[in-house]
């Protein structure tokens, strides 16, 4: 294992904390206050981006390379989940808005249409679409191989994200629950 793909693990497991705090506003707000949580998690919001980056370098260290047959079906495999994972991430970003997508304010509304009608969350589909993608294209076997932490890592963000949101919105976003799936849409409806 390179020292670069180390090093990129033990900084995502070390910040994804970080963004699970500023995603746990209410429990902020009942330790710290109403006004002074909301700016705590909007710094935690901003500082949750650096876990991120060691997604990235997981993806990009250097590492033991595969060969899936043959390379071109890396980019067969590749390409179509990139493409759908930059598409969702945007349609989800644009419906919310960036700034409720990248610092996690205190939601004004529940958005059920869209992208957001087939997923719950769409940028953590997408993102995990992305890493699968990106593991194939760049041919990266540990990365692959550290695909369930992610998945498991995106789910309890999703969880967090939802508990949140149950407490903001109720019994609206229960039946949103009920109607639309989580990480992985439905083929049918």
């Amino acid at each position: 294992m390179s020292i670069l793909f180390l090093i990129s693990v033990f900084g995502l497991l070390t910040t994804v904390p970080l963004h699970f705090i500023a995603m746990d506003r209410k429990k902020l707000e009942q330790r710290f206050g109403k006004e002074k949580g909301e700016v705590i998690s909007k710094i935690f919001g901003i500082l949750s981006s650096i876990p991120f980056l060691f997604w990235f370098g997981i993806m990009l260290a250097p590492q033991p390379k595969f060969t899936f047959f043959f390379y071109p079906l890396h980019l067969i495999i590749a390409l179509p989940l990139l493409i759908i994972s930059c598409l969702l991430a945007i349609l989800g970003i644009l419906a919310v808005g960036l700034k409720q997508a990248i610092t996690h304010p205190r939601p004004k509304r529940i958005v059920k249409t869209g992208v957001y009608s087939l997923v719950r969350h769409p940028q953590h589909f997408a993102s995990l679409l992305a890493h699968i993608g990106a593991s194939f294209l760049f041919s990266s076997w540990q990365a692959l191989l550290f695909s369930p932490v992610l998945v498991f890592i995106v789910y309890l963000d999703s969880k967090i994200e939802e508990n949140d949101l149950v407490g903001e919105f109720g019994k609206v976003y229960r039946e949103y629950q009920k109607k639309v799936p989580m990480l992985i849409p439905r083929l049918r409806r």
